[in-house]
């Protein structure tokens, strides 16, 4: 037997109580082990109290494994039965899963690893890691007011083209959005209904102070007309629309009474 799964008790009053992980016995017997947490909300305080407190933290080992995806394996259900990254009782911030294991991995390769990736000039951020405010703040403070040069958003819009997200959406898709935010609209109180008009009157509005072009106006005018030949009215009692055909089985001609 090489590895096991362990418990960790913490009697301080800055941490969680427990902790579950994994690891090789001799480290838990010989090297007075308790665990390695990684998590951007206990790190610091637990490297601290291990350091100034040890005798607060003490390690049992739950069961023993011959290999070591038996023993992650065998972690990975404890964390999961006690839910471990919802429970306030626990200190781990993650369930750790069977993916992650490769046998070829030895324990030198491992520390090698760990190394090169303290040693890289931009390490990735960490799961679950926040920008403090004052970085918000000041990265806030340098964007507003500054607009894209022409020349950025040609570039963009040339990056764009031929991919999936520029292609126009489905006619399909388009109508069922807009029935979709008439019936939220319907379904609105009338101080919802002025809270949102608030919000995007006057200065707020993203169109304010400018004007269609008269070739959009052309294009506009056009695509009403098209769309408004030969159509009429139908509901279904929720919602209204025009169309030259009836949309559905239980849509009636007309518009619905308030």
């Amino acid at each position: 037997m090489n590895y096991c799964t362990y418990l960790t008790t913490y009697k301080g009053n800055k941490l969680p109580p427990f902790y579950i992980g994994y690891t090789l016995i001799k480290k838990v017997l010989e090297k007075n082990y308790h665990g390695t947490v990684t998590s951007v909300k206990y790190k610091q305080t637990w490297q601290k109290e291990l350091k100034e407190h040890p005798e607060l933290f003490k390690t049992v080992i739950l069961t023993t494994h011959i290999t070591k995806i038996e023993a992650k394996q065998k972690e990975t259900y404890f964390q999961r039965y006690f839910q471990v990254h919802k429970n306030p009782m626990y200190i781990n911030m993650s369930i750790s899963g069977e993916n992650y294991i490769c046998e070829n991995y030895t324990e030198e390769i491992c520390k090698k690893m760990s190394v090169a990736q303290r040693k890289r000039k931009y390490p990735p951020r960490a799961k679950g890691f926040k920008q403090p405010q004052e970085v918000k703040d000041k990265i806030s403070k340098t964007l507003t007011g500054k607009k894209h040069s022409e020349e950025r958003i040609q570039k963009r819009a040339y990056s764009r083209k031929g991919k999936k997200n520029s292609k126009p959406m489905p006619r399909e898709s388009v109508q069922c959005g807009i029935e979709t935010m008439k019936l939220k609209r319907q379904l609105m109180t009338l101080e919802e209904k002025q809270s949102e008009s608030f919000k995007c009157s006057g200065e707020k509005n993203n169109f304010y102070g400018k004007k269609h072009s008269p070739e959009s106006r052309m294009k506009m005018s056009q695509t009403n007309r098209d769309y408004l030949i030969g159509s009429i009215w139908w509901t279904n009692g929720i919602v209204c629309q025009r169309s030259k055909s009836c949309p559905g089985q239980d849509w009636i001609k007309g518009r619905k009474i308030n």
